[in-house]
């Protein structure tokens, strides 16, 4: 995902939303992995948009969320703390990825027994396959990926628990109001909310992984602290002969990078792409159908729908090495 500044286009304010990253700076062109722990906000927008808001508020409904219901209310800030949920809707959510796509509603009571085991009431628990699971897996791969994130929240964080293996996101809504960090392993969900009860904004700098985070680090250690370690199942990936060393793996499908003069629209070297000026070069990323490494498969360039409104908006950006505009002009001064 092309981590670039990007002009989304008007709001329901009629201004025009243009998102930034907690750090102030643009990355590039990062995999979601990077984008998803690092927990840049301009490729978050990007995939909410390409998810579409009503298919997401559908999976979120699916996975335990209870609110977001006058969906006329909620645009792509959605995806950056736009709409209001409960905290244990959040964490019950997130036990879906612990569960490996499986929800299991949330329950106060279990089931009550006395001191000899004796079962004196159970709780019937309705358990429903809501997530693919090879998709919990990865979701589960990434958010326990510590070397993922420390690009901006450093190695030693308060999402990391020595020992253990604990997948974690945090998140900050705008003006500091609601702070969050919600974590889990394959056995338990735990979540953090901090903010003010009557929804004045916290000070500056209160973001969830500075005031949520460190609460929920403290919790964990003290529940496992006498667990053995449990560690999530691998994703599935692809098995195939990969040869060329240009082909990304991709999960199932393999991708390769490849690069065309704007003016001649002609297919160019990586090397030749590298000696021009960057907007006259436009990368395309291609995936790889049937056995290509042994000639019987095809290259198939994924063409963008050109139509789409925020086609332009999105190809346009001139911010997309990674750099800022501050950045930018400093260059041109020196």
């Amino acid at each position: 995902v092309l981590d670039a500044r990007t002009d989304f286009g008007p709001d329901g304010s009629g201004k025009n939303y243009v998102p930034r990253n907690y750090d102030g700076t643009f990355h590039g062109l990062l995999p979601m992995r990077n984008t998803l722990a690092m927990s840049l906000n301009v490729p978050a927008v990007k995939v909410l948009y390409l998810a579409t808001i009503d298919g997401t508020i559908d999976l979120a409904h699916r996975m335990g969320i209870t609110t977001l219901n006058d969906r006329n209310r909620y645009g792509l800030s959605l995806v950056l703390g736009g709409g209001e949920v409960k905290l244990l809707d959040m964490t019950s959510a997130f036990s879906v990825f612990a569960t490996e796509g499986v929800r299991n509603p949330a329950e106060s009571v279990i089931k009550i027994v006395d001191h000899k085991g004796k079962i004196y009431q159970q709780q019937e628990i309705n358990s429903q396959r809501v997530l693919d699971v090879q998709v919990a897996r990865k979701i589960n791969s990434i958010l326990s990926d510590n070397s993922a994130r420390a690009p901006i929240f450093g190695s030693r964080n308060s999402l990391v628990i020595d020992g253990k293996t604990v997948a974690a996101k945090t998140g900050t809504t705008s003006y500091f109001r609601d702070a969050w960090t919600v974590g889990y392993t394959p056995s338990i969900a735990v979540g953090v909310w901090a903010g003010n009860n009557n929804n004045k904004p916290m000070h500056a700098g209160a973001d969830g992984v500075f005031v949520a985070a460190p609460i929920w680090n403290e919790y964990m250690r003290n529940v496992l602290a006498d667990k053995p370690n449990e560690t999530f199942v691998a994703y599935d990936t692809y098995k195939g002969r990969q040869e060329n060393p240009k082909v990304a793996d991709a999960g199932s499908v393999r991708t390769k990078i490849t690069y065309y003069n704007n003016k001649t629209g002609k297919k160019i070297s990586e090397e030749k792409a590298r000696k021009m000026d960057p907007e006259k070069v436009d990368k395309r990323i291609e995936y790889i159908s049937g056995d290509s490494n042994s000639g019987s498969g095809s290259t198939n360039v994924a063409l963008p729908n050109v139509n789409d409104p925020m086609y332009k908006r999105w190809v346009g950006s001139k911010e997309d090495s990674g750099e800022s505009k501050k950045d930018k002009k400093k260059k041109k001064k020196d």
